[in-house]
């Protein structure tokens, strides 16, 4: 747990997979990415998925759920999921699921959104019954009527019931959630995907999510190929790159294999890490 003014960051670990090398890093070759995550013998690489909790006076706060515990035995198959789900991290930090308040959901791809159901008796309810669940109203229109690159990502059981459950904000543009936590839309990983940006005593994280899933992205071309549109994720990623350095912003990771969060530098020529910091 990290206090940053009125707020207290809890960051958890759910699920991790295995996902293709190249797609995580597109069009850069692997001599160079695999000499900063090592990729197993069919070229896959093991990444985390990390939710973040604030607290925020009566306010808790969940960004992000992980994959879930209900994919069936292909899936889990194709992907080789380890960790524990949304409900024991919770647990393992102190919270109960009904005391969850807001949910701030990214956007709808399955590793970010599926913690958010569950099976009960063989029926879809909600992990989070009692949250109100903070979505852009483009990233619903582009879950229900998806590209071809995106479909495979957007399983209806995770999303079908958020919706469903009347308890859905759904948001237009930049978003100041309460003061000091502003949600910022991007466009280059998938569409309106939702950034999350806490700033108190003159600190400021950011949980970029896809737009720099690792410290390995913060390099402006390294860009995963799931994304639909690259060339909008580089400028994007260093439109805010250069604003963390100049504010000594720490970005916190969603997917990075062993860095939780760091400030961020600027050699001249690339972007990288600077400080690691601890969550």
């Amino acid at each position: 747990m990290l206090a940053i003014g009125p707020f207290k960051l809890h960051l958890l670990q759910t699920e991790s997979m295995l996902l293709d090398g190249g797609a995580m890093f597109g069009v850069i070759p692997k001599t160079l990415w695999s000499s900063e995550i090592t990729a197993d013998d069919q070229n896959r690489i093991r990444m985390p998925t990390r939710p973040l909790v604030i607290e925020a006076g009566k306010r808790i706060i969940l960004v992000d759920a992980g994959v879930g515990d209900k994919s069936d035995e292909k899936f889990k198959k194709i992907y080789e999921f380890r960790g524990r789900p949304l409900l024991e991290e919770l647990q393992r930090h102190g919270f109960a699921p009904d005391q969850i308040t807001d949910v701030v959901i990214t956007h709808f791809h399955f590793d970010h959104c599926g913690g958010l159901t569950r099976r009960v008796n063989g029926k879809l309810a909600l992990t989070l019954p009692k949250a109100r669940y903070h979505v852009q109203k483009q990233a619903i229109d582009n879950t229900l009527h998806p590209n071809p690159r995106e479909q495979a990502s957007f399983l209806p059981e995770n999303f079908e019931p958020i919706l469903a459950s009347g308890r859905v904000e759904q948001l237009e543009g930049n978003t100041t959630l309460v003061d000091g936590i502003e949600l910022v839309t991007q466009f280059g990983h998938t569409i309106a995907m939702q950034l999350v940006k806490i700033s108190a005593e003159d600190r400021t994280f950011l949980y970029p999510c896809d737009t720099i899933p690792s410290t390995a992205h913060l390099r402006i071309s390294w860009v995963p190929a799931y994304d639909i549109l690259p060339v909008v994720t580089m400028r994007e990623k260093n439109s805010l790159l250069k604003q963390a350095v100049l504010e000594h912003w720490t970005m916190i990771y969603a997917h990075d294999p062993k860095i939780e969060a760091s400030t961020v530098q600027f050699d001249g020529r690339h972007f990288g890490m600077d400080q690691v910091v601890a969550l």
